[in-house]
């Protein structure tokens, strides 16, 4: 009796594997392409970020320049 009881227990263990590992690989899965896309999220705000500085240093040169010519003119 006790063997019986074991080998329904291996079973039911079997039987869970087979029908929950693909479920939690498709989760694992879809929280895997969430991360994959929130770091490429982050990527594409730090190149935002680093134009933005570029874009902004290159402003203020340009306007010092600007600047200091007028001031040479008058």
């Amino acid at each position: 009796m006790i063997s019986a009881a074991k080998g329904e227990m291996k079973y039911n263990n079997i039987k869970w594997t087979v029908t929950a590992f693909p479920s939690f690989f498709q989760e694992l899965q879809m929280k895997r392409t969430a991360i994959e896309a929130f770091n490429e999220t982050i990527k594409i705000f730090e190149e935002q970020f680093e134009t933005q500085e570029r874009y902004s240093r290159e402003s203020l040169e340009r306007f010092q320049r600007e600047g200091n010519e007028k001031e040479i003119q008058k």
